[in-house]
């Protein structure tokens, strides 16, 4: 009787080490993967932060891009103003020189 109940203790004692190891190798997996998550949740904040800064930075180009055009339309205006006055200047002059 002495028999079996020392190998149901070394048994038991077995069984206990290995779900042991186990319990063990678990916790290390389940450490890992919190890790991963923390990580990825990291990559995400810097993503959307990113995201948040490119939308802004395209916002202000566009502006840009409208003032540039508004600016541009300005100037041509302009010049087509005096190019016509010019165009009229030299038809007169001509047309005086040709007179005389």
């Amino acid at each position: 009787m002495k028999f079996t109940s020392i190998y149901n203790l070394i048994l038991i004692t077995a069984q206990t080490d290995a779900l042991c190891e186990d319990l063990a190798s678990l916790t290390c997996d389940i450490s890992i993967k919190e890790k991963l998550v923390e990580e990825l949740e990291a990559s995400q904040k810097r993503l959307h932060a990113m995201k948040q800064q490119y939308e802004e930075k395209l916002i202000s180009l566009t502006s840009r891009i409208k003032e540039t055009e508004q600016e541009r339309d300005k100037v041509l205006s302009s010049i087509g103003g005096y190019l016509m006055i010019f165009s009229m200047y030299v038809s007169h002059f001509m047309w005086t020189t040709l007179l005389s």
